[in-house]
């Protein structure tokens, strides 16, 4: 076997051992390193690059670089981490714009039904003394407890729970806390301890989470952070992609996921520990119940499943029910026995994430028709009428997240959120408010909308070279938003014709599957009575200007509602309520799918939508 090779990436410190040969991507994975990789290790994005010094051990230039990179870059030693291969022991500088940044995320929405229903009953047992001559095992304690309480006899005891006994049953008397459901022990906790939930909404680009007290429904702390998978690809098929080229990398995105979950489950804890004593002091070990929703890849990807049938026409997934596991099985850093129940998934690309919002939006409720759209790199719809639930996925790509834009960013500080023209002049806002470093997805929508409005660019999307803003840039015409003396890296912050076209098939997806649902259904567009926009860009973005460039329909602004992160809200209410899982069951039984491109209408409507 050859030698591993030491790959340091400065200012960070850090460092990651690698096969000579493979990609500093590779190594930037391993090391923890967050760097920018939208198109999931192909080069198309450009956006991975770091800086070498002269006579680094790395491979010549590929083709793809000398196209994306211009040739004072190169010369300067800046590299494409996708496509430069370790040849040596080497120390690579990593800049600030290619590094993922801190997202601004969206934690919480809107509640809808729910109600404070455990699926677990917790109990206190007193426990018999363990005397002479013949002292009671461990176990027949916990079963005697149990009885004194009126409980019928346990169901024998999984080895797991066993070993948890061993060190909380002491030969004195005393009490236990004990998690029950039906007549089978879950899990025990020393008395007095603080029994706790954890709900965590695992999308593809960030992660959400709650931390809650199971005995009184209280949450306790809230939290997120990015998706450590981002590595290895914006979008869920680039990941699916890396599991398939790679034996290994379907384990490294599972892990992936088992430690974002980790980290938050501890940082819950101890945000809500305060400044309690080390003794008093909130533990992952406490949490002895967890839900998790997300999109049905990241589903398969956590639970170990293979993922490779998703990436493939008809795109079916391996399970599609709820599921329940025990923490320790998924190497969940949580109480060993804890109980982690994932809802079911609807489709191969609408998981339980949507169900989850829908459950939490009120979407199911009441009369009348109702659309729920929840936006992202893949975004699900649902159109709930006379009692039918009919779906379906659109892919509208991750643009609204500002990949795969000349100077697309997330949304995180500096990003522009808000632009508008008057009078030929254009002004912007920031998120943070400090001076600006790329466009997010709710910017690059009214910068779009108001270049329409203003006869900058037709229905199209092709600019009028004859306007004062238009200039010809390396793209061909573009317009300047933010000048270079008003931006963080003192680069032109403009948006070229190329940019306008990754947003139009964004929006055109997202349209086409409104038109195609409502025909599926048999429901004009015009007759619907509520319009549930959710997630983190949903929450954002202004309405004026997505029907401006037509991504929704025109209707009373009224009419629409802006519940943000609901998944995460529904996920919250999954896990406290026994009788809202055994509804997701049933509602993800009766919900109709409607495979868009399956329709022989839909090159047509897809066209048809990208008119702006």
């Amino acid at each position: 076997m050859e030698e591993s090779l030491r790959v340091t990436f400065l200012p960070l410190g850090v460092s990651a051992a690698v096969e000579p040969g493979a990609p500093l991507l590779e190594a930037a994975q391993r090391a923890g390193v967050g760097l920018a990789a939208d198109c999931g290790g192909s080069g198309s994005c450009g956006r991975c690059r770091v800086r070498a010094e002269a006579g680094a051990a790395l491979s010549p230039p590929t083709l793809v670089e000398e196209q994306v990179l211009p040739p004072g870059e190169l010369a300067a030693g800046v590299r494409l981490a996708c496509q430069a291969r370790v040849l040596g022991a080497l120390t690579v500088t990593v800049p600030g714009e290619s590094a993922v940044p801190s997202q601004r995320l969206q934690l919480s929405g809107e509640a809808g039904r729910g109600g404070f229903d455990p699926p677990t009953a917790i109990c206190h047992p007193a426990l018999p003394e363990a005397s002479e001559p013949a002292p009671l095992a461990a176990w027949e304690r916990l079963a005697a407890g149990l009885g004194a309480l009126g409980l019928a006899e346990p169901e024998p005891p999984r080895l797991c729970l066993l070993r948890a006994l061993g060190g909380l049953v002491r030969p004195a008397a005393g009490r236990i806390t004990a998690g029950l459901r039906g007549d089978s022990v879950c899990w025990a906790l020393p008395h007095g301890r603080r029994v706790l939930g954890l709900a965590v909404d695992l999308g593809s680009t960030k992660v959400a989470a709650s931390l809650t007290d199971m005995q009184s429904g209280q949450i306790l702390a809230e939290g997120g952070m990015m998706n450590a998978q981002i590595a290895y690809g914006e979008d869920v098929m680039s990941r699916i992609a890396a599991s398939m080229e790679k034996e290994s990398a379907r384990a490294e995105l599972g892990r992936a996921a088992v430690s974002v979950v980790n980290r938050l489950a501890a940082e819950l804890c101890a945000a809500a520990s305060g400044g309690q004593e080390a003794d008093e002091a909130l533990s992952p070990e406490q949490i002895t119940e967890c839900v998790i929703v997300g999109n049905t890849v990241m589903h398969h990807l956590l639970l170990g499943l293979d993922v490779a049938q998703l990436g493939l026409a008809p795109f079916a997934p391996v399970v599609r029910e709820a599921l329940d596991c025990t923490a320790g099985e998924l190497g969940l850093a949580l109480n060993p026995n804890a109980g982690v129940h994932f809802p079911p998934n609807l489709s191969g690309f609408i998981g339980s994430d949507h169900l989850a919002m829908l459950l939490a939006s009120g979407a199911l409720d009441g009369e009348g028709t109702t659309v729920a759209i929840d936006i992202g790199t893949n975004s699900e719809i649902s159109l709930i009428a006379g009692g039918a639930v009919t779906t379906c996925s659109a892919s509208s790509g991750p643009a609204f997240e500002g990949a795969h834009i000349a100077c697309g960013m997330r949304a995180a500080d500096g990003a522009i959120e808000r632009v508008r023209i008057r009078a030929g002049r254009i002004t912007w806002r920031t998120v943070g408010g400090g001076p600006a470093v790329g466009f997010c997805g709710s910017g690059l929508l009214d910068a779009v909308a108001e270049l329409k409005r203003e006869g900058i660019i037709n229905r199209h999307g092709a600019f009028d070279s004859t306007c004062p803003l238009v200039r010809r840039g390396g793209n061909g015409p573009e317009v300047v938003v933010c000048p270079a003396a008003e931006t963080r890296f003192g680069k032109d912050l403009a948006l070229s014709r190329k940019d306008i076209g990754r947003i139009q098939l964004a929006k055109a997806a997202i349209r086409c599957g409104l038109e195609l649902l409502s025909r599926e259904a048999g429901v004009d567009l015009a007759t619907v009575g509520r319009f549930i926009v959710a997630g983190a860009f949903g929450t954002y973005l202004d309405l004026e200007s997505a029907q401006a460039i037509g991504m929704f329909p025109t209707l009373p602004f009224e009419r629409f509602r802006q519940v943000g992160n609901a998944a995460a809200m529904g996920a919250r209410q999954l896990l406290v309520s026994g009788r809202l899982r055994q509804t997701a069951r049933e509602l993800g039984r009766r919900m109709r799918h409607c495979e868009l491109t399956s329709r022989p209408d839909f090159q047509a409507e897809f066209i048809k939508a990208l008119w702006l």
